[in-house]
């Protein structure tokens, strides 16, 4: 199935399930592969798994994301394959002539972990051609990837997370690129490593505004991916398109329930969700948003197999509470709230005057 048609499938199923009462984001479609990555925009993992690798948030950022779902070569380490920062002159001629996938799949983490920024355009131009990738994943396996990941996809992590600029050069090099792109599953790759790039260049940020278009397939990825990345031109287009009236209102309310409710202590999506209450937002949404920030109703919100949950509000930074305590504060003055809102909102800022000194 294809990112479109799964996203289809989605849609209507959470359709469904908004008009029942039973839920307010688009269903999970498994617990591993890309389809549920594709259908729902989370990593395999969990539901509610933050999608990328590692990297620093700064004040009020969130916790570091789980491991990724297993590769095509099950079995072996998150950390087994080019674990060196040294690549060898063997496997640059790997990358050549290799036909074992396994052996090129090291050599390629290799050459994307590595300090030299000729392996870093070597890759790219490995990365760019279709004889390459048929090697590293074969016809088979982009058949599988709904159970395995495909080891493209571990190799374009390793370079996301790679901080130096030829490294992040080549990245966005790739997010361009016609070859990488021309298959669904390469696409997803892209996007979810690309949340590890901080800060966004305005390549990537084009990139992603261009698979976060309306019945595109690709935007509940890359709106998880917008709120995990957290960098500036992340959240602006991410407010872009929670203002956009060609995404459906149900789709947004499902991004505030999925997306936004595991990271609402995140001082700057908090401050994202301030300006949206202040214009960018719908009004007739904006006690939903505050509802999320707020509270938290999974029996009202979430079918059973879909559940999402919310950080520790005691762990969050004082900035972050001090950006939540004001918008409670303005809320409770400018936003049409339901009464069982208004008693959340005002719980939640009892607990901040406990929290802050």
């Amino acid at each position: 199935m294809t990112a479109r048609a799964a996203h289809s499938v989605a849609r209507g199923l959470a359709a469904l399930a908004l008009v029942a009462g039973l839920a307010g984001c688009q269903p999970d479609r498994g617990s591993a592969g890309r389809p549920s990555i594709r259908a729902d925009g989370q990593a395999a993992p969990s539901a509610s798994a933050p999608v990328g690798p590692p990297d620093a948030r700064g004040p009020g950022g969130a916790p570091a994301p789980a491991a990724p779902a297993a590769t095509a070569d099950a079995g072996q380490s998150a950390g087994a394959e080019g674990d060196s920062m040294t690549m060898t002159a063997d496997q640059v001629q790997v990358l050549s002539t290799s036909t074992d996938p396994k052996e090129l799949m090291k050599a390629a983490i290799a050459a994307a972990r590595s300090p030299e920024p000729a392996h870093h355009d070597l890759l790219k131009k490995h990365l760019e051609s279709g004889e390459f990738l048929g090697r590293l994943d074969s016809e088979e396996d982009y058949r599988q990837a709904a159970g395995r990941r495909l080891r493209v996809s571990r190799v374009l992590e390793a370079l996301a997370v790679n901080p130096l600029p030829t490294a992040r050069s080549a990245f966005v090099a790739l997010a361009a690129s016609p070859v990488v792109l021309a298959e669904d599953e390469r696409t997803i790759a892209l996007l979810q490593a690309s949340a590890a790039v901080r800060p966004a260049p305005p390549e990537l940020a084009a990139f992603w505004d261009k698979h976060a278009q309306p019945d595109d397939g690709f935007t509940p990825t890359t709106v998880t991916v917008l709120i995990e990345n957290g960098s500036p031109l992340a959240l602006a287009l991410f407010e872009k398109k929670m203002a956009d009236p060609r995404h459906e209102e149900g789709d947004k309310i499902a991004w505030m329930r999925s997306r936004i409710l595991p990271h609402r202590n995140d001082a700057p999506l908090l401050e994202a969700c301030e300006r949206m209450l202040q214009g960018g937002l719908p009004k007739h949404l904006r006690p939903a948003l505050v509802e999320v920030l707020f509270d938290y109703r999974p029996g009202e919100w979430y079918r059973p197999a879909s559940v999402h949950s919310p950080p520790d509000r005691r762990k969050a930074a004082p900035e972050a509470l001090g950006v939540l305590r004001r918008i409670g504060e303005r809320s409770l003055k400018s936003i049409p709230l339901s009464e069982t809102q208004r008693k959340a909102v005002e719980a939640t800022l009892e607990e901040i005057k406990k929290l802050l000194p």
